[in-house]
């Protein structure tokens, strides 16, 4: 009788720690379009202990178009693709799918968009399919005599990198100690007259990399300026700075940024850096 009740409360535990296991994909979402010749990331929330590495796969459908990487670590919670990485896919609509390496837990994205967005004339992809045994289809005349109606086109909220712009060379410095870090100024305007989320997040990546490197702050108000601040032994090289509303809907990067940093290069004090920019 007791090795029944061990068993039935075994089979429950299990059964309770493999239900808290999930991944769910937040980034792309079913409102995504990703062009390809931008950058993009893939970010994803998960709960529970689970495998540590992942693997993303891109589908149309049921079927599997593309291997975006083999092994990426779960806990990271995010992949980002560089520019130009989803060249090869044709345009039309597909999911994600991001799975542990054991394949016991995996999340699937919404349905969203690579390429242009649809022709609505047109539908996904901008194909149309016309039969040419079919009447061709033809517009009503139009009423000379009616006016045409004037459409006022409302701009997207966005946001706009002031500083640091691309190709800029930077220097940061600290003094011999490494008590006062080096400090760099983001800049960013915003733009449109839609409603702008109250405030951003602002991460570091090396240039060319789908990894992220390093988050400046998960939080800070969207009013156009942020100093980043970087340890003594922040290694010299070019990186992409990144501003992302906290809601995912708006995406700026600057880059290559040339960061040098002041073991490479003669040393210089932060006030007089600031003072001269």
């Amino acid at each position: 009788m007791k090795k029944a009740v061990y068993t039935i409360t075994g089979v429950i535990l299990l059964s309770l720690f493999t239900f808290t296991q999930s991944i769910t994909i937040v980034k792309p979402n079913n409102r995504s379009t990703w062009a390809k010749n931008e950058a993009h990331t893939i970010e994803w929330r998960k709960s529970g202990e689970m495998d540590a590495n992942v693997k993303i796969r891109l589908f149309r459908g049921s079927s599997r178009i593309k291997s975006i990487t083999n092994s990426t670590p779960t806990r990271n919670e995010n992949f980002r693709c560089p520019p130009n990485f989803f060249n090869d896919v044709p345009d039309g609509s597909y999911t994600i799918k991001v799975k542990t390496l054991n394949n016991n837990v995996s999340g699937n994205s919404a349905v969203f968009r690579i390429g242009p967005p649809p022709d609505n004339n047109n539908g996904d992809g901008g194909n149309n399919n016309n039969n040419s045994d079919s009447p061709q289809f033809r517009p009503p005349a139009r009423n000379p005599r009616l006016k045409k109606p004037k459409v006022k086109l409302i701009p997207m909220s966005s946001i706009k990198i002031v500083y640091p712009r691309p190709n800029t060379d930077i220097s940061i410095y600290g003094d011999e100690d490494g008590n006062f870090p080096g400090t760099i100024p983001i800049r960013w305007e915003k733009l449109g007259i839609g409603v702008h989320e109250e405030y951003v997040k602002i991460t570091l990546s090396k240039y060319n990399s789908p990894f992220l490197l390093k988050t400046l702050t998960t939080k800070t108000g969207n009013n156009g300026t942020y100093y980043a601040f970087f340890k003594k032994n922040f290694k010299s090289g070019k990186y992409t700075f990144a501003i992302e509303t906290l809601d995912n809907k708006v995406l700026a990067e600057c880059g290559p940024v040339q960061i040098y940093n002041q073991d490479d290069y003669a040393s210089t004090s932060v006030e007089w850096w600031l003072e001269n920019r």
